[in-house]
């Protein structure tokens, strides 16, 4: 998650390029880096299809919405009187609370659900998944690894941020292409930081694969 301009102006303004791609995305594993189709774990615990891949219990179910809610009203506020400019703040401040949130969720969850969890979460955000703390334990990826990745997801970082910045002129299916490229670009860069067998075992946590439509979590369009 990347462009250095105010919070909600930037979602606002990513909208239509995640419309294009978000479903795209998912299906073939995709993500990379933590840009607009990245998501967390209590995000994806309001999906229908995962809720019942996970077999969630209604008070799980619950708690997924009602923390998806509050990101939603921290988001706005975050654009709101007072909220500043402060792009890097405002996002370590967003990476936070999603940590925060999602521990919330997996400590109502057992450890089938955790698992399979890490399955759909490896296969919605594609190989920036490597750098979320729980999927580096599934990994028992070493801090020298943890190194070479954050190294390798920095670089992402600073390339999407100027890449994105020519999307605005070109067509829907313009965008979605060039977003399909960099997105491969990004998830080759930190998957070549994987030995072959690293490989071969991020492709098996990830488990049988799972159709998620990520439309419904989406940023709404602010009213002009």
């Amino acid at each position: 998650m990347f462009l250095s301009r105010h919070f909600s102006l930037a979602i606002c303004g990513l909208v239509a390029v995640a419309a294009t791609a978000d479903i795209a995305f998912a299906q073939r594993g995709g993500g990379g880096g933590r840009g607009p189709t990245s998501r967390t774990r209590y995000e994806l615990a309001t999906l229908p299809e995962v809720q019942a891949e996970l077999k969630l219990n209604d008070a799980q179910k619950k708690l997924a919405t009602d923390l998806l809610a509050k990101q939603r009203e921290k988001r706005a506020s975050a654009g709101g009187p007072g909220g500043g400019g402060n792009w890097a703040a405002m996002q370590a401040e967003m990476a936070k609370m999603n940590t925060e949130f999602d521990a919330e969720l997996l400590a109502k969850m057992d450890d089938t659900q955790k698992t399979r969890m890490n399955g759909l979460i490896a296969q919605a955000n594609g190989a920036a998944a490597l750098m979320d703390t729980e999927i580096a334990k599934a990994m028992q990826l070493g801090e020298e690894q943890v190194t070479k990745l954050k190294s390798a997801n920095d670089a992402n970082r600073a390339a999407r941020r100027e890449a994105m910045a020519g999307l605005r002129d070109l067509s829907q299916e313009e965008r979605q292409a060039a977003i399909t490229k960099f997105t491969d670009k990004e998830n080759a860069t930190l998957m070549a930081t994987m030995s072959d067998e690293q490989k071969k075992k991020f492709d098996s946590l990830k488990g049988a694969e799972l159709k998620m439509d990520f439309a419904p979590l989406r940023p709404a369009r602010r009213a002009q």
